[in-house]
């Protein structure tokens, strides 16, 4: 990663998982439920190199609190 201080994150099944970046690092994390309209502003701030991973974590977070 490069040394950018952001914030990412996808939608998926109710769930929005967000991962904020400070200096190129991961420094914190949530989840939390949500509509899909009301995440569609963090998801536009997302980066397209960054989606694939954010999906990948936000899908893993929707199939885990259905079970």
């Amino acid at each position: 990663m490069d040394t950018a201080n952001l914030a990412i994150a996808s939608w998926s099944g109710g769930m929005l998982v967000q991962f904020l970046i400070h200096g190129g690092r991961l420094c914190g994390w949530s989840q939390r439920s949500s509509s899909h309209s009301s995440a569609t502003d963090a998801l536009a701030a997302t980066p397209a190199a960054r989606r694939d991973f954010t999906q990948h974590n936000a899908e893993l977070a929707a199939s885990l609190t259905q079970q």
